[in-house]
């Protein structure tokens, strides 16, 4: 019952959610070439030193077609103003190109972790205080690749948990055409999830606390974490291809752990396998499975393709889980107002979702391109959605039966992932690849971010009312 009124009590509730207008944060171009791009954005909030951190995957360093990317950053203040240039975090050009990077922020600095390519990809980590580059750590290393990390911070236990994939079965997307398979992408092998805590003093030094595999030796993929320290357990979900030996037939599994990263029960099937091919093999659309915690539980998104290869439809589905494993009946997020193309040209989409503590809600980001017959469409849309599973208006908060999406960004390109973070009250920043307005051909990428507030306006005077997505 507290679940279902936290909400509805909240006075935040009746007051207008608010959306800046879109800020570019950086990017390369004047190459005239894939060395334009710059892709993959996340980002994190530091409480203690009130600083985003943005990194992202540019490719400004290329030496050639097959070269890797490079980490980049750029460090911003609470209202998203630049605090320096944007700066180097990785060397060499050894990035993998087909998996995003991670950053969580802890203890008054951040920490960043990306996959880097090589016989056996490894997982890389460096600290990062300012914008002076620091030393890389391999974090996870052997003999099989470790790829798509995805890292937080335990504000309770001051440790970082971080999850990756161990294995060489990588289901990599295609980015501008280029092969992606940097970790392999052997079908005849196998993936799967591993778990590692560790700690991270201001020398840099890290201390690994415990190491653990929680899925098996199956196809499992793009894994993300959520930490909820006040109920003592966390949150992992991944896509899984245990239940079937098609390429893309993926389900969307989950798995509660400890602190210690012992496993709470068994791994559950939040949605059942999909078959998720599209007319192009190199598939840049799958689950991509995300997930958040509040007060009480988690909420955990994906896409799901229903319909025919030839003509699917796809919509974002969301489900619930309380703090004691109860699992609730999954609901419809938004629904995808497009097919896959005419031409060929394989959609992409990508998800994220966060918890606003401020106004007991998640909001979910949904980043979607394709085709329809009379051109390319793109778009960037926020749903909020209350601590209970219910979708909310997002102009004023009021329980819905239906999607009422705010419009983050809109153009006839490509959209690029979606990372969102919370800040402090009621703020949450987007961050997103979009195509760079300057550019004369169509591999320049740069990178964006929105500043939004559901409580109150965002302190800056540039805030405004962006128009909402009508379904």
């Amino acid at each position: 019952m507290l679940i279902v009124n936290a909400h509805a009590a909240n006075p935040l509730a009746s007051v207008p959610a608010v959306l800046n207008a879109p800020t570019h944060i950086g990017g390369a171009s004047g190459r005239g070439d894939a060395r334009d791009i710059d892709t993959y954005a996340v980002a994190a909030y530091d409480p203690t030193t009130k600083r985003y951190l943005v990194v992202w995957l540019s490719a400004r360093h290329a030496s050639s077609s097959s070269s890797g990317f490079d980490v980049y950053g750029r460090l911003l203040d609470r209202y998203g103003r630049p605090l320096d240039q944007e700066f180097r975090i990785s060397d060499r050009s050894t990035a993998a190109r087909g998996a995003l990077p991670s950053v969580a922020a802890g203890n008054g600095s951040f920490a960043v972790a990306w996959s880097v390519r090589g016989r056996n990809c490894t997982v890389a980590l460096q600290p990062v205080h300012t914008a002076t580059n620091s030393r890389d750590i391999v974090l996870l290393s052997g003999e099989t690749s470790y790829h798509s990390p995805h890292m937080q911070y335990d504000t309770v236990r001051r440790q970082f948990v971080l999850v990756a994939v161990a294995g060489t079965d990588y289901l990599p997307p295609a980015l501008g055409g280029a092969n992606t398979a940097d970790c392999g992408n052997d079908r005849t092998s196998t993936s799967r999830i591993v778990a590692q805590s560790f700690t991270l003093s201001s020398a840099g030094e890290v201390e690994i606390l415990h190491e653990q595999v929680i899925s098996p030796a199956v196809g499992a993929f793009r894994p993300h974490l959520a930490l909820h320290p006040a109920q003592n357990h966390y949150m992992v979900v991944w896509e899984d291809r245990r239940e079937s030996d098609a390429a893309y037939a993926l389900a969307v599994y989950g798995q509660r752990l400890t602190p210690n990263l012992v496993a709470v029960g068994d791994n559950v099937v939040l949605a059942a396998t999909q078959d998720y091919e599209n007319k192009d093999a190199n598939t840049t659309w799958t689950a991509r499975p995300r997930v958040a915690a509040s007060a009480t539980g988690f909420l955990s998104v994906w896409f799901e393709r229903e319909g025919e290869v030839a003509e699917p439809l796809w919509s974002t589905k969301g489900r619930t889980m309380a703090s004691n494993g109860t699992l609730a009946e999954p609901f419809e997020i938004d629904m995808v107002a497009f097919t896959d193309p005419r031409f060929d040209q394989t959609p992409t989409g990508f998800l994220d979702v966060v918890f606003v503590p401020g106004d007991n809600e998640y909001v979910v980001g949904n980043a979607t391109f394709a085709e329809r017959p009379w051109g390319l469409f793109s778009e960037i849309r926020l749903q909020r959605v209350a601590a209970n599973g219910r979708l909310l208006r997002f102009r004023d908060g009021a329980t819905t039966a239906t999607p009422d999406n705010g419009l983050l960004d809109t153009a006839h390109q490509d959209r690029v992932g979606i990372s969102l973070a919370s800040a402090e009250d009621s703020e949450i920043l987007a961050v997103y690849s979009k195509p760079s307005a300057a550019a004369r051909h169509g591999q320049s990428f740069d990178i964006w971010h929105v500043r939004g507030a559901l409580g109150a306006p965002p302190q800056q005077p540039s805030a405004v009312y962006l128009p909402l997505v009508r379904r």
